[in-house]
């Protein structure tokens, strides 16, 4: 069982809080829901979640899933709806909203949006990271977002640019100091279980990707949780250092240390957890879609290899990466000529910071000419700049191009926007995932298996009911001082207890159930 939250980003800025407070208000009028225990918490009949995440962003929850065709279809149903929403949303003069699945911010706020994974084992937490970090690290060449690295001054491309955002291996944070592998397990059910909670993955359009990302992972997770070692003699020996390594290198070519001593790919890296898998594939501890997902998997693998012109039609950072390819064509600049300009404005930055300048870069007015803030800098660089073919006057040209880069990255991630649908609707595309089934559907309906169908049925049933509460794992009704035990994931009946002999016998009933409350 297993789910994704995806966290969207609101324009324009100074409406945020317009937009947020309507997009709610309009989600309580038109969407049948439950209220949560917080303020902008709504539990739909769908079995999601939407909220208001911490940092202001809106972020919908997909219902618990079993399997990952359950999650692409439920991730799409949410961004249809938030995109219905969206577009009823009136602002002050005629301003227009928009929602992105951007993943990283490139205003210099260094903001990130990402999309977290959640998959449920019986396994000791402590043992997870070992067996499933070279999976994350090297699963980018299918999960990748694709963008630029947020942190540099100039034009680096990114097969993943949330990885400039994970300084650590293994963390407990998930706003600061984040780590590849979330260590956080808040299990969302009764004793007994556990919830890998996966924070390093992106926001993509690709149905494929989407699908390979859970589909993938959950069959990693269902080894480790049948007692397997699946990452066994291909442990990093630097698992951020290698994440970078992989996300600058769109060749997919590039080798990491491995703590044997060895070196990978993340194509390498890949084969061995596919391996492992299709060794086990037919496993009483392996569901029924595992032979599918490990033919659509070593598919994907052999075209990355094999066929690496064909992924600008399938997955999302080689998609951008076309894209970003030919507006430089269109410029200006030489792309040849991008690592020294690279260079150069790195070291203008460098200048204007050590110079108390700030927020300045981009400003080819505060470094060029009598009035530079940076005179040194410039002397500095006029060898350099001579030395690689450069010529100052396309400084402008370079700063604007890497301007319009960025919005070509936002502009692609745009909810209902037209940069993606475009390509898509011309058929250019080839992300489609077979097995999907009905996204207008899912906007209504609740999965077939588990807890979100019974939560979905109660949020059908008792939407106009007043007094009514849900958690995850519990449903309260105040008017008859009642509570729906749904810590069992798997429970597709659920068994209502009466409040006040629960308050006398608390035993009946896991505490936390009262605490969520």
């Amino acid at each position: 069982m297993f789910g994704v939250e995806t966290e969207y980003a609101l324009a324009p800025h100074e409406h945020r809080r317009n937009c947020l407070e309507q997009l709610i208000e309009l989600a309580r009028e038109k969407l049948a829901h439950l209220p949560g225990v917080r303020g902008c918490d709504l539990f739909l009949a769908n079995g999601s979640r939407l909220y208001i995440d911490c940092g202001e962003h809106p972020e919908l929850a997909t219902p618990e899933c079993t399997t990952p065709y359950e999650v692409v279809r439920y991730v799409l149903a949410g961004d249809a709806l938030l995109s219905d929403l969206i577009d009823r949303i009136e602002l002050p003069d005629g301003a227009k909203p928009f929602l992105f699945k951007g993943n990283v911010d490139y205003t210099g706020a260094h903001s990130t949006w990402g999309c977290h994974e959640s998959f449920l084992c019986r396994t000791d937490p402590a043992r997870v990271p070992d067996a499933i970090m070279s999976h994350l690290v090297s699963r980018i060449i299918y999960t990748g977002a694709g963008g630029f690295n947020p942190f540099a001054p100039g034009i680096q491309f990114a097969v993943s640019p949330r990885a400039w955002h994970l300084p650590n291996a293994v963390s407990k944070e998930s706003t600061k100091s984040r780590g590849i592998f979330h260590a956080k397990d808040e299990p969302l059910s009764k004793q007994g279980y556990h919830r890998i909670h996966l924070i390093c993955g992106e926001s993509v359009r690709s149905e494929k990707a989407m699908l390979l990302r859970t589909g993938a992972t959950a069959l990693v997770v269902a080894l480790i949780d049948a007692g397997k070692r699946p990452g066994r003699g291909f442990e990093l020996t630097d698992p951020v250092a290698a994440l970078r390594m992989f996300t600058t290198d769109p060749d997919c070519r590039a080798t990491v240390p491995l703590a044997n001593g060895r070196h990978a790919t993340a194509l390498e890296i890949q084969h061995h957890y596919l391996e492992m898998v299709e060794k086990h594939a037919d496993a009483s501890f392996m569901p029924d879609w595992a032979p599918k997902v490990c033919r659509d998997w070593r598919r994907m693998l052999d075209r990355i290899e094999n066929d690496p012109d064909s992924l600008a039609r399938v997955l999302d950072w080689a998609m951008k990466r076309t894209l970003f390819e030919r507006r430089i064509e269109q410029s200006e600049i030489d792309a040849a000529t991008i690592p020294a300009w690279n260079h150069v404005v790195g070291e203008i930055d460098r200048g204007l910071e050590a110079g108390s300048v700030k927020g300045m870069a981009t400003r080819v007015e505060a470094v060029l000419g009598t009035t530079s803030a940076i005179p040194g800098t410039i002397r500095g660089l006029d060898d350099y700049v001579r030395e690689h073919s450069l010529d100052w006057s396309l400084l402008r040209p370079f700063v604007n191009l890497r301007k319009e880069l960025f919005t070509i990255d936002v502009r692609f991630t745009e909810v209902g926007g037209r940069l993606f649908e475009t390509l898509d609707d011309a058929g250019v595309l080839e992300h489609r995932a077979p097995g999907v089934g009905s996204v207008r559907a899912a906007m209504t309906r609740c999965p077939s298996k588990g807890r979100a169908r019974l939560r979905g049925r109660l949020v059908r049933r008792h939407f106009r009911s007043k007094g009514m509460r849900a958690t995850w794992k519990s449903v309260w009704d105040g008017e008859k001082n009642r509570i729906l035990d749904m810590s069992d994931p798997f429970d597709e009946d659920g068994e209502w207890k009466d409040m006040s002999k629960l308050e006398r016998a608390n035993r009946v009933l896991d505490l936390d159930l009262l605490g969520d409350l």
